[in-house]
């Protein structure tokens, strides 16, 4: 990204992630939502 920091914005789920997070261990993914979750809380807020 330093090279070319458009990629954020022109491709932010592929080259132009700024951080990859990876968990310990597997059972820690157990608290987290999915994409369609999140999308889900988040239209029910704008909705507000």
């Amino acid at each position: 990204l330093l090279d070319s920091p458009e990629l954020i914005n022109q491709d932010p789920y592929g080259e132009g992630w700024l951080i990859k997070v990876k968990p310990f261990e597997a059972d820690e993914l157990s608290g987290c939502i999915d994409f369609e979750e999140y999308t889900d809380i988040v239209e029910q807020e704008l909705e507000k």
